[in-house]
């Protein structure tokens, strides 16, 4: 009855990342990064394959977290395949990278961050719904930066982010991609 809901946004990412990359094989990992309350980008991609992806679901919102791992366990067919982190790109990127084992760990990094920064447009009064859309503790760089140092040298970052601001996530991925690495397609 309150929170954030899941939009068709996740389930378009996770139907576009599938159809990139085909069907996973048992080792495939995948992060699903700034997961939300419902973790649905990473179990829509995890769970489509013939056998289910490795998965790694990290989320800053406490009270999300505590939801997310709930719809963890609710829809996972294999859940000791899954793990939900709770963690800041920003703040506890050292922690996320090293501690836990996360830099360089994963094969796909599968994102749907805040859309906007927080100076733009007028945010809800909900925090949890404020801190989804809008740019609160990270932006859409240090997204983009965090999930370049957890990919292996060469899985694939999937991203899905609103035309309106295309420019800034071109901008974060050439930054940290190259120019040459980096592919947008309108989905």
């Amino acid at each position: 009855k309150v929170g954030y809901r899941t939009g068709v946004d996740a389930l378009a990412l996770a139907w576009f990342a599938r159809r990139s990359r085909g069907d996973v094989v048992s080792s495939d990992r995948a992060c699903d990064l700034g997961a939300g309350s419902s973790g649905a980008v990473g179990l829509a991609y995890a769970l489509s394959g013939a056998r289910p992806a490795r998965a790694t679901f990290v989320e800053a919102q406490r009270d999300s977290c505590e939801r997310l791992r709930r719809s963890v366990e609710t829809n996972a067919r294999a859940s000791d395949a899954f793990d939900v982190v709770l963690g800041d790109v920003v703040k506890d990127a050292r922690a996320l990278l090293d501690d836990r084992g996360m830099r360089r760990a994963f094969d796909v990094v599968l994102l749907n961050p805040p859309f906007f920064d927080v100076g733009s447009g007028t945010p809800p009064k909900n925090k949890e719904k404020k801190d989804a859309r809008f740019e609160s503790t990270a932006t859409i760089r240090d997204f983009v930066g965090f999930a370049k140092e957890a990919l292996r040298e060469d899985g694939e970052i999937f991203v899905v982010y609103t035309s309106l601001g295309r420019a800034r996530l071109l901008a974060a991925m050439v930054a940290a991609f190259g120019d040459d690495a980096v592919r947008a397609t309108d989905v």
